[in-house]
């Protein structure tokens, strides 16, 4: 019998990075502004957010003049990447879960190590029950799910065009991201351009110095230091690393 992949993996990763993508637009208001993208004004109650609400419309804009729109291919090779992932995670989970109970029969284990262990498949069968199913989904449930699978393919797809072609027009290092690898000096240039170009501005000196610091504090960072292996990151994100899966 099947198992069904109740709550995609992915899906959960992504869900940061859908929260910033989904959030509502700045709107101009009557508070005072900190600074303007694209003609839009960013109050002074959003200060925490700025980061996103600049770097957000300046690579959608950025997206639409260079056409890097995702394809139906690419978006495919995501989510069966993305399903593959997903059952070698499983998988995963259920070995993890299987040596644990082979190691809690052991006689010699002290009272700590056998609470450990104890915790430890406990979170593992809240994990597993969370993530399978306990019957085939119906006809709507799929289509629900390749639906969702398919609106987070859009948005890693989108970014990683956005990254190569920003590295590519820049260079410069990358760094380890949990959503995947950032060319940091192709961001900085591009922005200080577009800062020269009077797409954005930041009018408060506090709110300036805090979102720069992002891409001119090297101490905030992990680099990539090998430049082929930095570019490879880059060029093939980890969906069109994943082998398909066996039948």
């Amino acid at each position: 019998m099947r198992s069904v992949i109740a709550a995609g993996l992915v899906t959960a990763v992504a869900a940061t990075c859908l929260a910033q993508a989904e959030s509502p637009e700045t709107k101009d208001t009557a508070e005072p502004a900190i600074a303007v993208v694209l003609g839009k004004k960013i109050a002074a109650t959003d200060r925490k957010r700025i980061s996103e609400l600049i770097l957000k419309p300046l690579f959608e804009q950025y997206a639409r003049e260079q056409k890097l729109e995702p394809t139906p291919e690419e978006l495919d090779l995501f989510v069966t990447a993305s399903e593959v992932q997903q059952q070698e995670t499983l998988k995963k989970f259920g070995r993890d879960r299987d040596r644990l109970q082979e190691e809690l029969k052991a006689p010699t284990l002290s009272e700590q190590e056998r609470k450990d262990k104890e915790t430890k498949l406990k979170q593992l069968g809240k994990i597993l029950q969370s993530l399978t199913a306990d019957k085939p989904l119906t006809a709507d449930e799929e289509k629900q799910q390749r639906a969702g699978r398919r609106v987070v393919a859009e948005h890693f797809v989108k970014a990683w065009k956005v990254n190569k072609a920003l590295y590519e027009k820049y260079g410069g290092r990358v760094i380890f991201q949990q959503a995947g690898p950032e060319p940091l000096d192709a961001y900085r240039k591009f922005l200080q351009e577009q800062e020269q170009k009077r797409a954005f501005r930041i009018d408060d000196e506090e709110a300036s110095t805090a979102f720069w610091k992002y891409f001119k504090d090297d101490s905030m960072h992990v680099f990539l230091k090998d430049q082929e292996k930095a570019a490879d990151a880059i060029n093939r994100p980890w969906w069109m690393r994943v082998t398909p899966a066996q039948e």
